[in-house]
């Protein structure tokens, strides 16, 4: 079965969620030009107005309003990222497809990977280079796959467990381990080839050979703009239009 060459995005508004910013943006677009796809869907609770960053992905998204899920087995999603965890896999299980977070921004095409019943990445490793994670913020998935039953079947135990992002990237590790064959694994350079302690992609062009081999980069969104005076603080059409950066070069066909 080849997967749908669908991208789905989820966006869930409500107390604990931040604004839309322009890192998103840039995903959708990214998404949206790079891949060769026969659609973007953005999942939302609400169409949100006065964002000029939503306004600007209209032209590239088909919005679909859902309905958050509120609770797993009895157990209350209290965090925006919870309920997506639960729809991510939901929607990938009924319409199979490309799910990518809103702060992955594709380089190149996942071609390679759109006849695999199911793929990821590694997130983190040991000391001894042994996985230690999975990265749940690019899955490609067939309609029905059976790594992503299991997923979704074993989800409730492990959100109910209140260790932060357990059921995103610890256990998909766990089923993976168990039955190999359901999943395609690719090292973490395939898809994040730095994590949030790394910020060389503000640093030279030259620093652009850390890319090979890498079809995405995250951007830790969240946590970076956490971080006062960061330099994704900085980042809108101007600074990808002005900085002589690595980041500015990849993406400065968007400003």
């Amino acid at each position: 079965m080849t997967v749908s060459n669908i991208v789905h995005f989820i966006w869930f508004t409500g107390p604990r969620s931040r604004d839309f910013s322009y890192i998103n943006y840039l995903a959708v677009r990214a998404a949206h030009d790079v891949q060769n796809h026969d659609g973007v869907i953005m999942w939302c609770n609400e169409d949100i107005q006065g964002n000029p960053y939503w306004d600007a992905i209209r032209p590239y998204v088909t919005i679909s309003i859902i309905e958050p899920p509120t609770h797993i087995d009895g157990h209350p999603l209290e965090y925006p990222q919870y309920q997506a965890d639960v729809v991510r896999l939901q929607t990938l299980y009924k319409y199979g497809g490309i799910y990518l977070d809103t702060d992955m921004l594709l380089l190149k095409p996942l071609t390679p990977f759109m006849h695999k019943q199911c793929v990821m990445s590694a997130e983190s490793y040991d000391k001894n280079g042994r996985i230690k994670s999975l990265n749940a913020g690019l899955i490609i998935a067939e309609r029905g796959s059976p790594f992503i039953k299991a997923w979704l079947d074993r989800l409730p135990g492990a959100i109910k467990t209140d260790v932060w992002a357990n059921q995103a990237v610890i256990l998909p590790l766990e089923i993976f381990s168990e039955n190999p064959t359901a999943l395609h694994l690719e090292p973490a350079q395939s898809f994040i080839p730095f994590n949030f302690h790394d910020e060389w992609i503000y640093g030279p062009i030259e620093n652009k050979s850390k890319l090979d081999g890498s079809y995405s980069i995250h951007m830790y969104d969240t946590y970076w703009q956490g971080i006062e005076y960061h330099e994704i603080r900085k980042i809108n059409h101007f600074y990808l239009k002005c900085e002589k950066n690595l980041f500015s070069q990849l993406f400065k066909r968007y400003a």
